[in-house]
């Protein structure tokens, strides 16, 4: 943290990266990343007790950086031992990432309910739509009559992410 201004999340989870895809509303796009990050210990060859411990660490990351983000998170702590369980019974690797993705699913849904700030989804739309030609910022804020370092002030104090990275 410096200047009062958070950093990104470095951890292996991506939490604010998969945050980021909850808050845009994309579950496709929260679900492949929630996916890839197990996967990474999938190709160490680790056990699945291991893998079972980083998908909870992963879904414990997420609704971290999704409290950063001031997302809705009260329902998945709420569910957090039904997901734990869930977990101790899984036997796949996509059971898994159903379990972690039925939790965050909880933080989707209350975040599609919630949006009440109109400039996020705005900018998903149309970087959703660009994608994936590159999206220049300055291009962004023109579209959104947004100012540049407003555009990345909120994306760093809502998920710790730089605009690039968001993207």
């Amino acid at each position: 943290r410096r200047g009062g201004v958070k950093a990104p999340d470095q951890s292996p989870y991506r939490g604010a990266e998969i945050a980021a895809a909850l808050a845009s509303g994309s579950q496709t796009l929260s679900r492949s990343l929630v996916k890839s990050s197990l996967a990474e210990v999938e190709a160490k060859g680790e056990v699945l007790a291991v893998r079972k411990a980083r998908a909870i660490a992963l879904a414990g990351a997420t609704l971290e950086a999704a409290e950063r983000a001031n997302l809705d998170t009260m329902d998945s702590w709420e569910q957090f031992p039904a997901f734990v369980s869930a977990v101790r019974q899984a036997k796949t690797d996509s059971e898994l990432a159903s379990a972690v993705m039925a939790l965050l699913a909880i933080v989707l849904r209350r975040t599609a309910r919630a949006a009440a700030d109109g400039t996020l989804p705005e900018l998903n739309r149309f970087i959703m739509a660009r994608l994936p030609e590159p999206i220049q910022l300055a291009e962004v804020a023109q579209r959104l009559n947004r100012h540049p370092t407003a555009i990345t002030h909120q994306l760093q104090r809502k998920f710790g992410l730089s605009f690039s990275q968001y993207v």
